[in-house]
């Protein structure tokens, strides 16, 4: 059988409320080894990931590690599960929607020419300089660059 006939075969068997009671338990073991890995000291400051466990690890960090990969397969499992009980199209337009406004959402950075560093565009269109950290208007933005391509070096 492939993927898609175990999972409806899943649901056929156990029916569509206990596969719900299932994905929602699932969640809740997938939250509560999240938490016991931030406990350990598992996130990578600045790298946005967790570290892999390596053989200076202890042996709780490792135990740790390996029970949050297996629950992510868990709850994985239980929401394609759900994405079948689903209208798949309805699914596909909401992601797309939510990538789009993650996208709008995310940070913009240009070079800022004023200061010789870069900027930072967050909602609302406000620029911030990464050295002085203050709001640049778009008014001053293009008072700022008109200088600058106006000046000549001697």
């Amino acid at each position: 059988m492939n993927k898609t006939e175990i999972l409806q075969k899943a649901i056929t068997t156990f029916g569509i409320q206990n596969q719900l009671d299932m994905l929602t338990e699932e969640i809740g073991e997938l939250l509560q080894a999240i938490n016991k890995l931030k406990r350990a000291g598992g996130l990578i400051l600045g790298q946005n990931k967790f570290k892999s466990p390596d053989q200076n690890a202890s042996t709780k960090y490792s135990l740790a590690y390996f029970n949050l990969c297996s629950e992510v397969a868990d709850t994985k499992i239980m929401l394609a599960q759900l994405e079948l009980m689903l209208c798949p199209e309805a699914i596909k337009i909401s992601e797309t929607r939510k990538l789009e406004r993650l996208e709008q959402n995310l940070p913009k950075q240009r070079y800022c020419q004023h200061k010789g560093a870069y900027t930072t565009t967050f909602l609302r269109g406000v620029d911030y300089c990464c050295k002085c950290k203050l709001p640049i208007t778009n008014e001053e933005w293009k008072e700022k660059m008109n200088k600058l391509m106006n000046f000549k070096p001697t």
